[in-house]
């Protein structure tokens, strides 16, 4: 996760890092096997369960809504809860407005 204050003065960056983000995910949607074969070592689990695991998910950009800011509410929550951050965090004003976001995205 990265500042409003970097997004804001860094558009092009961000832009850029967004795009190879969907890159990632071109490119892992057709070579399955190679990034199971990459993670499973990584990640320590044997390679027929990370296939398994690899064939469920994808690695891309996911759409911002109201269930992923939920979820993100509900870590931000149990981290200040486990005092691995110092305040609270209200995650819905750290996020960038739809369209802001919206800009920021690789044309698909």
């Amino acid at each position: 996760m990265i500042s409003r204050k970097f997004v804001t003065e860094n558009p092009q960056t961000v832009k850029a890092i967004l795009e190879e983000i969907q890159n990632l995910e071109e490119w892992s949607k057709q070579n399955r096997e190679e990034v199971a074969k990459t993670l499973a070592p990584v990640l320590g689990i044997d390679l027929e369960t990370m296939k398994k695991a690899t064939n469920r998910r994808t690695f891309g950009l996911v759409p911002v809504d109201d269930n992923l800011i939920n979820l993100q509410q509900g870590v931000a929550d149990t981290y200040y809860k486990l005092k691995l951050i110092p305040k609270e965090i209200n995650v819905k004003d750290a996020m960038l407005r739809k369209e802001e976001y919206t800009a920021l995205l690789p044309k698909t």
